[in-house]
């Protein structure tokens, strides 16, 4: 999708996506551990100033000119942005996909 417009903005989409994709893993494996995904998130204190360290830090390397030229990355458009946090959100789409089936089959199992 990136390549519609050149080669630097659709690497800058790959590595933000890439990016973006690790934190949510990280996210997803705490998560993993919960009963309660909404009430314990962000339980870990931690891991949470770590994520969010994580995000803004990208976020300054995608959108300050130091870090556009230390990475050679292009500007994105914001639906491009918005592309590459959504595909990055694949890993919790996974997760939410696990807790899905595992309801539905453990229910049929019980019987």
């Amino acid at each position: 999708i990136g390549l519609k417009d050149n080669l630097t903005v659709a690497r800058t989409m790959a590595f933000s996506g890439l990016v973006f994709a690790q934190i949510f893993q990280a996210l997803r494996l705490s998560l993993k551990r919960r009963r309660h995904l909404i009430k314990e998130a962000f339980d870990n204190k931690y891991l949470s100033l770590a994520l969010i360290f994580s995000f803004i830090l990208q976020l300054l390397v995608m959108f300050t000119s130091i870090g556009i030229k230390f990475f050679n990355l292009g500007v994105l458009k914001v639906n491009e942005f918005l592309l590459t946090i959504l595909v990055g959100l694949m890993p919790i789409y996974i997760f939410i996909g696990e807790r899905m089936y595992e309801k539905i089959f453990k229910r049929t199992s019980d019987i």
